[in-house]
């Protein structure tokens, strides 16, 4: 994560999300701006594979708590397949 300049708040972040069960509005109380809800909302698509319904279904909810429009979802969920692919070829 420090090599995709995540940062030290991003890194306590994802640990804090690690460490306890899934809570979407949890975690969303926590965020105090829009560009922590951004580097959340694009953690949580990196880290997560897309391959059940459950997990969409976390994604939802995150992105409906953080506030991030469906726009902005789409776009960060492209952004992470594009990067997953590249490292995959």
């Amino acid at each position: 994560m420090q090599e995709a300049g995540i940062g030290e708040q991003g890194e306590r972040l994802v640990q804090q999300a690690i460490d306890r069960p899934l809570d979407p509005q949890l975690l969303a109380r926590e965020i105090q701006n829009e560009e922590e809800a951004l580097e959340l909302y694009f953690l949580s698509c990196a880290v997560i594979d897309v391959d059940h319904f459950m997990e969409r279904s976390y994604l939802a909810a995150l992105g409906d708590a953080l506030k991030i429009p469906q726009d902005v979802r789409d776009g960060i969920e492209q952004d992470i397949q594009q990067q997953k692919q590249s490292i995959a070829d």
